[in-house]
C-alpha cells in the first residue's frame, strides 16, 4: 500500500486469519518527498512504484534494495507502469500524448518504444493485465473501462456507467485464481467475474 502525502509505502503481512491484529510497516521514507502514486509487480517479483516525478522506483523488499529509473522528459504525470515483457513497459500519464504508450528499459532509463503502436485513452489512471496480454484500463472521466488488446491498435469498452459500471473508475486489479476483475469507481468497488462471454456481474 503506497501513501503519497507522506511519501512512504506500508508493507501489510497477509494471513488467512481474520485476525486483523498484525500492525503495517512503514518503509522507504528514507526517500524523502518522493511522491509514490501506484504500485504492480515484475516478473522477477519487484514491485515498480510508479511516481508523481520523473522518477520511477524497481524496490525489492527481502532482501531490501532499490533501483531508480528515469523516465523521458515528455512524459508528465504518470499514473501507472506495469511490466509488458522482458524491459517492455506499458505506462499511462495524464499530460503528455499519446496517454497509454510503451518505454524500454535501458539501464537506469526508460524511452519510448520506436515506431510503437500507442493508444489515446481520454483519461487513464491504471492497468489490469489478463492471462491473453490484454490490458483492462480505467479511462476515469469518461466513466467506462476499456479492454486494450495487446498490440495497443484496438479496444472495446468494457464497463460504462449505466451499463454494469458506475462513475469514475480509477483502479483495476485481476486475480486470475478466481477470474475475478475488481474495479474501483469513485466511493464505491464492482466485482466481476471474467468468463467465455467475456463478462458477468457478481451480485
Amino acid at each position: 500500500m503506497r501513501s503519497d502525502c507522506d511519501h512512504r509505502v506500508w508493507k501489510i503481512r497477509l494471513s488467512e486469519s481474520a485476525s486483523f491484529s498484525v500492525q503495517p510497516e512503514k518503509t522507504l521514507m528514507s526517500l524523502k518527498k518522493w511522491w509514490p502514486w501506484t504500485l504492480s509487480r515484475a516478473s522477477d517479483g519487484k514491485i515498480i512504484i510508479t511516481t508523481l516525478t520523473d522518477k520511477v522506483y524497481f524496490w525489492s523488499p527481502d532482501p531490501h534494495a532499490i533501483e531508480t529509473v528515469t523516465l523521458p522528459l515528455s512524459v508528465c504525470s504518470a499514473q501507472h507502469i506495469i511490466e509488458l515483457s522482458g524491459q517492455l513497459y506499458l505506462i499511462c500519464s495524464r499530460l503528455c500524448e499519446p496517454k497509454v504508450c510503451q518505454l524500454v528499459r535501458e539501464g537506469n532509463k526508460m524511452n519510448f518504444v520506436e515506431n510503437s503502436s500507442s493508444l489515446d485513452v481520454q483519461h487513464p489512471r491504471h492497468f489490469a493485465k489478463l492471462p491473453d496480454g490484454r490490458i483492462v484500463v480505467p479511462d476515469h472521466i469518461n466513466n467506462s473501462v476499456l479492454v486494450v488488446e495487446n498490440d495497443l491498435n484496438s479496444c472495446k469498452t468494457l464497463l460504462c456507467h449505466g451499463n454494469n459500471g458506475r462513475k469514475r473508475p480509477c483502479r483495476v486489479a485481476y486475480d486470475g485464481s478466481s477470474h475475478q476483475l475488481l474495479v474501483a469507481f469513485h466511493h464505491s468497488a464492482g466485482l466481476y467475474s471474467l468468463n467465455d462471454s467475456f463478462l458477468q456481474v457478481q451480485h
